[in-house]
């Protein structure tokens, strides 16, 4: 008799016996971020950066004082050689002063370095986010047993 009894338990559900999935903790490892909870970032692709906007990821813009030209219609003061050495003011192409005559200046956004900027996306870290399936743990509930660590 007393052999039938945990027999009889055992079938009705009363006595459980431990998961072989999870080996009886309820979680198994995440296979979606190999266990580190974290994964690339959609946004920057894991690089941690993304192209800035403001410049198209150039890190210079066409200068606005001479159009991306090099040279500015301005008025300036000095000698000329030519009048008899009198001081005067000349209108004419100079060479641009906010571009150093490059036609490019670097780019206004003060976070922007090299044409890149910090990932914008909410919860990226230097290309990394929480995984989306453990929720940045490394472990999943185990469906197996559904968490509880007995079948």
């Amino acid at each position: 008799m007393l052999v039938l009894i945990p027999l009889l338990m055992m079938s009705c559900g009363l006595v459980k016996s431990k998961c072989d999935v999870c080996d009886g903790t309820g979680k198994v490892i995440c296979l979606n971020c190999n266990k580190s909870g974290k994964m690339n970032c959609n946004n920057c692709s894991g690089a941690g950066q993304e192209d800035c906007s403001w410049c198209n990821g150039q890190g210079k813009k066409m200068c606005t004082s001479c159009s991306g030209g090099g040279k500015e219609n301005r008025y300036d003061y000095g000698y000329n050689y030519a009048n008899g050495g009198k001081y005067e003011y000349f209108f004419g192409p100079f060479p641009c002063r906010n571009c150093n005559a490059t036609g490019q200046m670097r780019c206004s956004n003060v976070s922007c370095q090299y044409g890149k900027v910090r990932c914008s996306k909410f919860g990226c870290s230097n290309g990394k986010i929480a995984c989306d399936e453990c929720h940045g743990t490394g472990e999943r509930k185990c469906i197996t047993c559904d968490g509880a660590g007995e079948k």
